[in-house]
């Protein structure tokens, strides 16, 4: 016995090579039992969001970046808890969140108070998003 999976294991891609085979195991959800047999090499590889960020900036408690969960759900109103939450000068309806796709970017709108409100769904983010909360005026 090994200890167990850390944290960072991606438990859906696990490599049993047996006999000059490779067999792919996933045990997420209700996982099949696998015998083992002497001579099995085992791999674990990590979870590929592992040192993935949300990068947050201005008005928030804590801007900066924000660690992605290795689950890989994270939403808009997620990031900004993670960050502290809206600062009191947030304006909460003018959010923009960058996406990079294809050396791209990609911008979207949000107004977070109608997700609040239960008017929208909750943006759902990917790892190196930026989300930014403009300031509000008076």
């Amino acid at each position: 016995t090994v200890g167990g999976f850390t944290p960072q294991a991606d438990k859906s891609r696990i490599s049993i090579e047996r006999n000059g085979k490779t067999y792919s195991v996933s045990l997420v959800g209700n996982a099949p039992s696998i015998p083992l047999y002497p001579g099995d090499i085992i791999t674990v590889p990590k979870n590929p969001l592992v040192d993935k960020i949300v990068t947050i900036t201005g008005q928030v408690n804590r801007p900066g970046s924000v660690a992605f969960p290795l689950s890989g759900n994270f939403t808009l109103l997620n990031s900004i808890a993670s960050a502290g939450g809206f600062s009191p000068l947030a304006d909460r309806k003018k959010i923009t969140v960058t996406r990079t796709v294809d050396g791209k970017n990609q911008v979207f709108k949000i107004n977070a108070t109608k997700i609040t409100d239960g008017k929208e769904r909750d943006f759902e983010l990917l790892p190196g998003d930026s989300v930014s909360i403009s300031e509000r005026f008076f």
